[in-house]
C-alpha cells in the first residue's frame, strides 16, 4: 500500500514541482479582477468606513481605528500606508495581519483539529506529532507567505542588523532575488519534509529517490535564478556543507581563499548524496560518502602550505575541536586548548602501554597510574585551575575520570 501511495505522490510532487516556476497565484484572492478564479475563496471585503473623518483629513496626533486604519480593499490599503509615510516593516505587520484574517477558518480549522484528540492521547496538540495537521500548517503558511509577497514584494531589510544578516546569510543578491530564492528553497524544502514526516523516519527506496528527485529540482531551479556567482556565493554561506564545514574548521581558523578551497573539495563530495541528511542514506551510502571524505585529506594538503596543512590536522581533530570549544567557553587563551589536548594524548598512551604491560604486578600497575594520574592532574590544574579541571572532567575530560578509576587497586 505504501508503495502505491508513494508512487502517486512521487508524480503529484512532480507537478507541483513543475508548477514552482509558474508560481500558481494567490492574485485571486486579493485580485479577483486581474486574475479571476472561479474556485478561489474571495477577497476579502473591504472595512467599511467609520463615521469619522478620513485618515487624510484627521489630526495626525489623534488616535485612528483599526477599521478605519484598514478601510478598502488591500492593494488601496498597501498603497494609502505607504503613501502616507508608514514604515515599511509596520506595514508589512498590518498587512500579515490582514492576511492571516483572511485565512482565519483554515486557521481555525488547525486548531480544531490540534485540539480534538485530547491532551493525553499522542502529540496532536503540539501540531507536530499528526502529518495531517503539519501539512495543513505548512500549506498554509505557504500561502500566507506567497500572498505577503504579491501585495508587497521583497522585504527589505530595515535595519542595520537585517542587512549584515542577510549579507552574510545570501551574500550581495539584490532584496528581490533573497525573496524568490527563499519561496524557492521554502517550497522544496517543504515537499521534502512532507516525504520525511509520511516516511515517519523509515525511508524506503521510494523515499530516498523522491528526495533524490526533489533536491536535483531544486538545485536545477535554483541554478536558474541566480548567476554562476550568485549561486557559489550563497553556497559558500549558506549550505549545509559550508555549514558543516566552518564548525570543522573553527579551531583552524582558515583564510578565505582555504575556506573556498576545502569547500570545493568537500562539496564534490556531498553533491553525490543529495541534500547532505546522513539519516537519508543507505547503509553501503553511508560508507561510501566517510570513505570518499577520508580521501578528500589529500586534496586538502595539496592545496595548503606545509605548515598549515599540520595545522589543519591538528586543529580539525574532533578531540581537539571539543577541547577548544570547551577552552573558549571558560574563556581561557586559546594556547590551552594545546596544552589540555598534549597531556590527553600522551596520558591516554601512557595508560595503554601501563595496562598492557604483562610484566606488571596488579599493585606496580596501580602504582604507575596512580602516579600518571597524579601528574595529568596536577599539570591539567596548572592550566585549568580547580574548578576548570572539575567542569572538564564533567566535559570532555572522561579520559581523566577513566584513568584515575583504572588506578585503584582492584579489591580481592
Amino acid at each position: 500500500m505504501k508503495k502505491i501511495l508513494l508512487a502517486g505522490s512521487l508524480l503529484a510532487n512532480a507537478a507541483f514541482v513543475f508548477a514552482l516556476g509558474q508560481r500558481p497565484a494567490i492574485r485571486a484572492f486579493f485580485f479577483p479582477s486581474s486574475s479571476p478564479a472561479p474556485s478561489a475563496p474571495s477577497p476579502p471585503p473591504a472595512v467599511a468606513p467609520s463615521s469619522g473623518p478620513s485618515t487624510a483629513e484627521s489630526d495626525p496626533t489623534e488616535s485612528t481605528s483599526w477599521a478605519e486604519l484598514t478601510k478598502g480593499d488591500l492593494p488601496a490599503l498597501v498603497a494609502r500606508l505607504r503613501a502616507d509615510g508608514v514604515p515599511p516593516r509596520m506595514v508589512r505587520l498590518i498587512v500579515s495581519a490582514l492576511i492571516a484574517q483572511h485565512f482565519a477558518d483554515r486557521h481555525q480549522a488547525i486548531v480544531d483539529a490540534m485540539t480534538a484528540q485530547p491532551w493525553w492521547q499522542g502529540q496532536a496538540y503540539e501540531a507536530y506529532g499528526d502529518p495531517k495537521i503539519t501539512a495543513l500548517r505548512r500549506q498554509l503558511v505557504r500561502d500566507e507567505r506567497n500572498a505577503l509577497h504579491e501585495l508587497l514584494g521583497a522585504d527589505a531589510p530595515a535595519s542595520d542588523y537585517d542587512r549584515a544578516w542577510v549579507q552574510l546569510k545570501y551574500g550581495n543578491l539584490s532584496p528581490d532575488h533573497v525573496e524568490k530564492f527563499r519561496q524557492l528553497n521554502g517550497d522544496y524544502d517543504d515537499l521534502m519534509a512532507e516525504v520525511r514526516e509520511r516516511a515517519r523516519d523509515i525511508l524506503l527506496p521510494e523515499d530516498r529517490t523522491l528526495l533524490a528527485f526533489l533536491e536535483q529540482e531544486k538545485r536545477r531551479d535554483t541554478a536558474k535564478l541566480l548567476t554562476p556567482d550568485e549561486l557559489l556565493d550563497f553556497q559558500l554561506r549558506s549550505t549545509p556543507t559550508a555549514k558543516r564545514i566552518r564548525d570543522q574548521l573553527a579551531a583552524f581558523e582558515p583564510t578565505e581563499e582555504e575556506f573556498r578551497a576545502i569547500f570545493k573539495i568537500q562539496q564534490a563530495v556531498d553533491t553525490q548524496f543529495g541534500d547532505g541528511r546522513v539519516q537519508n542514506l543507505t547503509q553501503e551510502e553511508r560508507r561510501l560518502r566517510r570513505d570518499l571524505s577520508n580521501a578528500t585529506i589529500e586534496q586538502v594538503r595539496a592545496v595548503l602550505p606545509a605548515d598549515r596543512f599540520a595545522d589543519y590536522q591538528l586543529k580539525t581533530d574532533p578531540v581537539y575541536r571539543q577541547t577548544s570549544q570547551f577552552v573558549a567557553g571558560l574563556q581561557l587563551p586559546s594556547t590551552a586548548t594545546a596544552q589540555i589536548v598534549t597531556v590527553q594524548k600522551d596520558s591516554t598512551a601512557r595508560m595503554q602501554s601501563i595496562v598492557a604491560d604483562k610484566s606488571l604486578t596488579a599493585d606496580q600497575r596501580s602504582a604507575q597510574l596512580t602516579t600518571l594520574a597524579q601528574q595529568a592532574t596536577s599539570t591539567l590544574t596548572t592550566t585549568l585551575g580547580e574548578t576548570g579541571l572539575a567542569a572538564y572532567k564533567q566535559s570532555g575530560g572522561n579520559w581523566l575520570t577513566n584513568l584515575e578509576q583504572r588506578a585503584q587497586p582492584r579489591k580481592k
